[in-house]
């Protein structure tokens, strides 16, 4: 798979994640930083409201380390394809999991890997910050993992990963 396919596919699946702003009940000691609990209230907000475009910017967005790999049209074309990507994974998760409901953080894990770390040659300098969520749908319940980052010349966060796994259903 190429460069710009698998990451439109990473962040793609970011991007399909359920909605927030109604229930934050998150765990004891689930602490998440405030620029990453930012990105979440906008993410939940826009899937909440079903504003598909304001998901997929927020899911599309390429680090600028990689952005500086891609030849000048690259970037775009990565963004593209997520954006395709994003839109029917919200659609999948839509008819699968129904109406988001609410959510709760169940544990949220930050890394800082600093420009000197042998990893910042394969993750990236920058902040890593892992976010394990319960989210509850009007068909089934889910269990949702983001993997986060912001390089030192990323303004915003990029989604590295995306996950869910739906539980079984409600009798």
């Amino acid at each position: 798979m190429n460069i710009p396919a698998a990451f439109a596919v990473a962040l793609g699946l970011a991007c399909a994640c359920p909605g927030l702003g109604c229930g934050k009940a998150d765990s004891p000691g689930a602490s998440v930083p405030e620029d990453c609990r930012k990105w979440l209230d906008a993410y939940f907000d826009a899937l909440k409201s079903k504003d598909v475009a304001k998901v997929q910017d927020l899911c599309a967005r390429v680090s600028a380390r990689i952005a500086d790999m891609l030849p000048a049209e690259g970037a775009e074309t990565v963004r593209g394809q997520q954006r395709e990507t994003t839109a029917g994974l919200l659609g999948k998760i839509a008819q699968d999991l129904g109406d988001f409901r609410s959510y709760a953080v169940e544990s949220c894990r930050e890394t800082v890997i600093p420009a000197d770390d042998p990893m910042a040659n394969a993750l990236g300098e920058g902040r890593h910050i892992e976010i394990l969520l319960a989210t509850r749908y009007s068909k089934r319940n889910a269990r949702e993992r983001f993997v986060l980052s912001k390089g030192p010349r990323d303004a915003e966060f990029i989604v590295e990963a995306y996950s869910v796994v739906r539980e079984r259903d409600r009798r």
